[in-house]
Order: structure tokens, then C-alpha cells, then sequence
């Protein structure tokens, strides 16, 4: 993720006893999984880096697993392995249930590739150098354990692959355990509600000042563009309205650049998009 997550993340400021500084934090935490995070294995950390909007939270480990865990107690909730698909022959697959397998259509494509120039040597030279097929044999061992030792495997390529599958594991998990987050949820059609969850976490924007923005904006894409275009003096000569209060004023120029910095700012500390 790089530049985009941070330990710090602006969305943890206010979480207290929730933040631990040893996890990579994403710039917008998906509610559903605030009461979980995940280890992952160094060999995916490649393909996480090329994911731009990761919304869990997660560290990086020197071991070949991926483990889901309860944020408070520790404990494993889910454990995985990973493995290279043409190691799968040295490794006891069975220890777990589930294996995050990688590089399956790239090795096939490299056997592929080496079948073919020994064909042609053989051709060449008039030879009768063996021809082996160690994808055949790797992929009937993985027919094996799928069949007689009820392994399940996922296959990744790339980090659409890897973001998905994860995506519906960490999904399933909630729904299968019933699982209640401790902050608000957000349904499909709701992207107002979410908006305004949103900017009342930048510090120093009010709630009001976010339902006011939320009111107008509608979604978080409408006020990207915004943003994005560089329009602070649209937003900071935006009225807000203090209902409670029976007050208005302009939003002005200190919370404005406040909410375009959240938005745009090189620190990742503070970044939001």
C-alpha cells in the first residue's frame, strides 16, 4: 500500500484502546470489520502493495499463512496457507483446510513454454530427451487432496484475485458468525449516511459541519470530484447550518483546506483518498 495506509490513519485517531500500532490500517476501514484483522504472508505482500483500496486491517508476517483474528482476544478466527503452485508437492497441504495456491496459469504457461523447446530440440537434433509434464503431475496431487483430504484451494494470479477472494472470505465470516460491528454499518443506497460518518472523522470537522457537506454532496464520489478539481472556494463559501443552534455560517477557508488536505495530502498520516 505504500503511500496509501498507514498504522496512523486519520480514521483511527479517536479509537483508543483500537488502535495497535503494529497493524496497517487502511485509509477507509470497512465497518464490518473493525473486530478483525489479518497476518498476512510475506509472499503476498507484493500483490497487496498493487491493491488501492484495501478496507481491513492488517501485518505482514515471515510465514507462509494468512490468519484471521479477533481484535481484542488474538485469537485465530480463520487460518490459511499459501503456496506457489509448483511447490505443492513439497509441502503436507493437509495440516489445513484451506490454501491460498498462486501462480497456477503462470507455471503452466513456464512448463508449457519448456515442453515445447525440448520438442523442438528434440526435432532438431534428432533426440529422444524426456518430455515431463510437471503440471499434469502437480495438478493431479492438488485432485488428490482436494478429493481424499477435503483441502479447498483458491487460486490467485494477481491482486484482483487476491482482493476478492479475501473480500468474500472476511464477508462470509461476518455473516456466518452473525457478526455485530461496534461502529455504524452502511447499506448499499446509503452513501449519504456514509459520507457524513466519513468527514465527522477528519479532525476538526464537526458533525453538523459533515451533514451539511453530506446534504449537499450526496456521495463520497461527488465530493472527490470536487476535491479533485481543486474547488476550495465553492466549498469554503458553502453555508452551514446549525439547526440546533438556529445558527448559519460559511464553512470558510481553515476547514475547507482542512478537508482538502484529509483528501489530497502527501502524508499518509493523513491522507484519505
Amino acid at each position: 500500500m505504500g503511500d496509501d495506509s498507514t498504522s496512523l490513519s486519520f480514521l483511527n485517531l479517536n479509537w483508543c484502546d483500537k488502535v495497535d500500532t503494529s497493524l496497517i490500517y487502511p485509509i477507509i476501514l470497512d465497518p464490518l470489520y473493525t473486530d478483525l484483522y489479518l497476518e498476512i504472508s510475506y509472499k503476498l505482500q507484493d500483490l497487496l502493495q498493487k491493491i488501492k483500496q484495501v478496507n481491513f486491517s492488517y501485518k505482514i508476517i515471515n510465514e507462509e499463512f494468512i490468519r484471521i483474528k479477533d481484535f481484542k482476544t488474538k485469537q485465530i478466527i480463520l487460518e490459511m496457507g499459501v503456496c506457489d503452485f509448483e511447490k505443492l508437492e513439497f509441502i503436507n497441504l493437509h495440516q489445513l483446510k484451506i490454501y491460498i495456491i498462486l501462480n497456477k496459469k503462470k507455471y503452466k504457461r513456464k512448463i508449457s513454454s519448456m515442453i515445447n523447446k525440448t520438442y523442438k530440440e528434440n526435432v532438431i537434433n534428432s533426440a529422444h530427451k524426456p518430455i515431463e509434464n510437471n503440471y499434469e503431475s502437480i495438478k493431479k496431487l492438488m485432485f488428490e487432496l482436494q478429493i481424499k483430504k477435503n483441502v479447498n484451494v483458491i487460486f490467485v494470479e494477481n491482486e484482483i484475485d487476491l482482493f476478492r477472494e479475501l473480500k468474500d472470505i472476511l464477508k462470509h465470516l461476518v455473516s456466518d458468525k452473525k457478526f455485530v460491528p461496534k461502529v455504524k454499518t452502511f447499506k448499499i443506497g446509503k452513501e449519504q449516511e456514509y459520507l457524513t460518518f466519513i468527514l465527522s472523522k477528519i479532525p476538526g470537522i464537526s458533525s453538523c459541519v459533515a451533514k451539511n457537506i453530506a446534504d449537499r454532496y450526496g456521495t463520497l464520489a461527488n465530493l472527490s470530484l470536487l476535491v479533485k478539481n481543486n474547488r476550495t472556494e465553492e466549498l469554503s463559501e458553502m453555508i452551514i447550518e446549525d439547526k440546533e443552534n438556529h445558527k448559519c455560517r460559511m464553512l470558510g477557508t481553515v476547514q475547507a483546506k482542512q478537508i482538502l488536505r484529509i483528501f489530497t495530502s502527501d502524508d499518509p498520516a493523513e491522507k484519505l483518498l
